[in-house]
């Protein structure tokens, strides 16, 4: 099971690079594994990313999360529910 903090420092990890990550186009809109607050791999898709850590780590105190600017993803919802 994944412990709290660990978590919680991986993903705050996450936030403190994630512009670096949307500046780098290898990483932007990929999946990112992190564990013990460094990145282990960038996917295209979320099952990818899950399917390699799991077989990674077995602790399961990994993060996924994709490098993706939020306001990009509020537009593209607004243009489709707005028209």
């Amino acid at each position: 099971m994944q412990d709290e903090k660990i978590l919680k420092e991986n993903y705050e990890f996450f936030v403190s690079i994630k512009q670096s990550l949307l500046d780098d186009v290898s990483k932007k809109d990929k999946f990112i594994v992190i564990h013990d607050k460094e990145i282990k791999g960038s996917f295209d898709s979320f099952e990818t990313a899950y399917i390699w850590a799991k077989a990674q780590f077995t602790d399961e105190n990994f993060l996924i999360q994709q490098a993706i600017n939020e306001s990009d993803v509020t537009n593209f919802v607004c243009g489709a529910i707005c028209q």
